[in-house]
């Protein structure tokens, strides 16, 4: 069995509370939406992960987060 031993989940059209830490205020973003890059400027969602997966001969992965965001791990996890 292989595992790929970190995976990122995203969708770019979720934004997410920041409440978990008096330095952050209003929404967090993904960061990297700033940079275009259109190769991770798209949704990166399971249905995505699944068709990587497959073709890099995996069997499944570790799921983590993007942001240091409660709301943003419940959505993970929901998501997953």
């Amino acid at each position: 069995m292989r595992i790929d031993a970190h995976q990122h989940l995203w969708d770019v059209n979720q934004s997410f509370r920041a409440v978990d830490g008096s330095w952050f205020l209003g929404a967090l973003r993904y960061p990297w939406r700033e940079a275009s890059l259109p190769s991770l400027d798209r949704s990166f969602l399971p249905p995505q992960l699944r068709a990587e997966l497959g073709r890099a001969r995996f069997d499944g992965s570790i799921l983590v987060n993007v942001l240091h965001s409660t709301d943003e791990t419940r959505w993970m996890l929901a998501t997953a």
